[in-house]
């Protein structure tokens, strides 16, 4: 359970809330132990505390606000005119000003807030860092007599709005949803605290996670495809040890009801069993990959790298039928696939040892052109040597703008992605302009005491093929 001792709140919680900002890569976060008793002066102590400090810095006094159930009203079945009048904007503020106002004047009940800003995830609409800095401190007034339906709605309302709420105010919502845990959270609800958990990039303590896997385990049966899919890829991204025994029954879940699933939804499953070392036995996997096949036209391009990345890293090899149905499917859609999407495609391949027919591999250069100006440094060092291992040779320009690309990432480079890159190239025979050969030779010098054995060696003599090309060439 996660412990938070609410007399311990920051100063500055409220201050935070008001620069909001969307996060562009979340990163996972490890909460600091602390003490797990919370009185209940110290709670009363605490709501009045944040609402003095909000009611002095950040809310001028205004008239009475609307009535909540009015707000409610609104906020479920919105009237024509709101946010989708000729004017956007004024129905849209007044209603974000009406609603502020009642959260510091009136009583909202934890069902009304959850509600509102359900209703504006719905919708689209992200307020600004005040509306949210008067949300967070009336939800958190609320936050003891909100039960798992309205916790597990603002946090997804806030995960799909792309907004990171106050450290603070996630502690004890956290809290408090492990609690109602203990009183058996309906599916949906489990499914949607993990997602929105991976979405913002927080990882729980251990024991948070761990007590998460229980009521999952124990309320699987009520599942659908979709929130059990949702939840093996939380735990995934969250980078979770998943207890074998889960694993275990969502493949059995699979299993049973496969029919039931969508082509994504088993793309995504497959994806996180993989990560999560759960790996479906190859009766499961044939079953699951026919499926999706017998799907193709719904299979997003994300949903067809995730199954090439499933198949790439299987622990024995696959049949070369999976992987040329897979082939086939990716060649059509090819233009349609992100950077990071057709960097997994060519990696999974590479893994595989199996090389795809030279139109193929045309048709990934010509997508990968495209969306050079995407690549980040590790999407440019797993394609290159993707295309390296499989023994493709891409065109001068391509090779140009890779350079041009990897110049402006060259400092995020990690030691891991010089040496396949500097390997990439001398198996190409590819000698990259200046200044960037120089300042690969540099980050490759600099980090060399972070090389293992076998990868120093594979470095020096990638070094001395190019240094070999560059004498050539002068």
């Amino acid at each position: 359970m996660v412990g938070w001792s609410i007399s311990g709140v920051p100063a500055g919680f409220l201050g935070n809330c008001s620069g909001l900002k969307k996060q562009e890569r979340p990163r996972c976060v490890q909460p600091q132990a602390v003490a797990s008793d919370v009185r209940a002066d110290d709670t009363a102590e605490a709501r009045r505390r944040l609402a003095r400090q909000f009611r002095r810095h950040k809310l001028e006094p205004q008239p009475a606000a609307l009535p909540a159930a009015e707000l409610r009203n609104q906020g479920l079945r919105p009237r024509p005119q709101f946010l989708q009048g000729t004017n956007l904007q004024d129905p849209q503020e007044a209603w974000l000003a009406a609603s502020k106002r009642c959260f510091s004047f009136g009583s909202p009940s934890s069902r009304d807030l959850a509600q509102w800003l359900w209703c504006l995830a719905k919708r689209g609409v992200r307020p600004n860092g005040q509306w949210m800095a008067s949300f967070q401190v009336a939800s958190f007034r609320q936050m003891t007599a909100a039960d798992s339906q309205d916790l597990s709605n603002m946090l997804w309302a806030l995960a799909t709005l792309g907004i990171s709420p106050d450290p603070a105010w996630l502690q004890q919502h956290l809290r408090e949803m492990s609690r109602r845990q203990q009183q058996r959270s309906l599916p949906q609800h489990l499914a949607n605290v993990g997602w929105a958990l991976a979405k913002l990039g927080h990882r729980p303590d251990r024991d948070w996670l761990a007590k998460y896997q229980e009521d999952v385990l124990a309320a699987l049966p009520g599942f659908k495809p979709q929130e059990i899919s949702n939840v093996l890829w939380a735990l995934a991204v969250l980078n979770s040890k998943a207890e074998k025994r889960l694993l275990e029954q969502c493949q059995a879940f699979m299993a049973a009801r496969l029919a039931s699933f969508k082509a994504n939804e088993v793309a995504v499953s497959l994806w996180a069993l993989a990560r999560l070392r759960g790996q479906p036995d190859l009766r499961l996997m044939g079953a699951a990959l026919q499926h999706c096949f017998s799907q193709a036209r719904q299979l997003t391009p994300k949903g067809l790298s995730m199954l090439m990345w499933s198949v790439g890293n299987m622990e024995i090899p696959p049949p070369k039928a999976w992987v040329v149905k897979l082939l086939v499917a990716t060649q059509v859609r090819m233009q349609g696939f992100s950077a990071q999407e057709l960097s997994t495609l060519a990696v999974s391949l590479a893994r595989l040892e199996y090389r795809p027919p030279q139109a193929w591999l045309d048709a990934f250069a010509a997508a990968a052109s495209e969306q050079m100006g995407n690549f980040g440094a590790q999407a440019l060092a797993n394609t290159l040597w993707a295309l390296a291992t499989l023994h493709y040779t891409p065109h001068e320009d391509w090779m140009t703008a890779f350079d041009a690309q990897l110049q402006q990432h060259v400092s995020s480079c990690t030691p891991a992605h010089i040496a396949m890159t500097l390997w990439a190239m001398s198996s190409l025979q590819w000698l990259p302009q200046q200044p960037l050969w120089q300042q690969l030779q540099e980050r490759a010098e600099l980090h060399s005491a972070s090389y293992c054995l076998r990868s120093q060696r594979m470095l020096s003599r990638a070094v001395r093929v190019l240094e070999k090309v560059e004498a050539e060439d002068a």
